[in-house]
């Protein structure tokens, strides 16, 4: 069972990023020491969701909306949309990067208890499980208010890809202080793909499509050592985004599902 406990230490990190986020993880893409992971991310999944959206029409969840930077590009596509968070701090975030907008509510939740009297046609959780401990509460609180044929578009970190092996031993290994001045990569919960896939499947969430994301050439935390190689040739092999060989080679996981009852 997942305590209040844990989801207070959610609400308080993300209240406590609501200020930076937006300038550390989207601020400049091109910059050649930083990989722009989250920036990937928000274009993979927006490629998935494109599909789906009917303008004026689709009802949209984004959770766990952040600094408002995916809310504001599902309103350009035409998306019926409400942006909800656990952190007030990341909700004001998100109405300051959108501005006025007649077509956006916006909701205090709980992605383990989700509120809404609204079915969705879509719901996204971009960067939230990993902030988790285990997953049945959120997949169950997310198909109450799926409509049937609805997608679940969700990210995850990657536990198995071969790149994090020095971080899965640094975990168990070295001191918190230790690891922090070593690796770049934060360490929340990480899934294994295949594993998230079946869990879904066997919620009747099933997978209709994928993207991998945040490649890495060779292990943690030579990253760190050389920076610019590292971000040069991640970027070289996110071609392979759609197949099989992010599995090994990426840290991040992006999923769309299809609540089929």
């Amino acid at each position: 069972m997942i305590t209040m406990t844990r989801n207070k230490e959610a609400k308080d990190y993300f209240s406590s990023k609501a200020k930076t986020y937006y300038e550390k993880h989207y601020g400049n893409p091109n910059n050649p020491k930083v990989y722009p992971n989250l920036y990937l991310r928000h274009r993979y999944i927006l490629e998935l969701i494109k599909r789906e959206v009917i303008k004026g029409k689709t009802r949209v969840l984004d959770i766990g909306c952040g600094s408002g930077i995916m809310a504001k590009d599902l309103l350009n596509l035409g998306c019926n949309l409400w942006a909800a968070d656990i952190s007030q701090d990341m909700l004001n975030a998100t109405k300051k990067t959108v501005g006025e907008n007649k077509n956006i509510k916006y909701s205090i939740q709980d992605i383990e208890n989700l509120k809404f009297k609204e079915k969705f046609d879509v719901v996204i959780a971009s960067g939230v499980i990993e902030y988790l401990r285990e997953d049945k509460l959120w997949i169950e609180s997310i198909k109450n208010i799926l409509k049937p044929n609805g997608i679940l578009i969700v990210s995850i970190q990657n536990k198995i890809a071969l790149p994090r092996i020095g971080v899965e031993l640094a975990d168990k290994l070295l001191p918190k202080f230790i690891r922090n001045k070593l690796f770049t990569l934060e360490q929340h919960k990480r899934h294994n793909p295949l594993k998230l896939d079946k869990l879904l499947r066997e919620s009747k969430l099933k997978k209709i499509d994928h993207r991998y994301f945040h490649f890495y050439p060779f292990l943690i935390p030579f990253d760190k050592l050389f920076p610019r190689i590292y971000v040069w040739l991640g970027k070289k092999m996110e071609k392979f985004t759609k197949t099989n060989l992010g599995l090994f080679f990426a840290t991040g996981y992006v999923i769309k599902a299809k609540f089929v009852k």
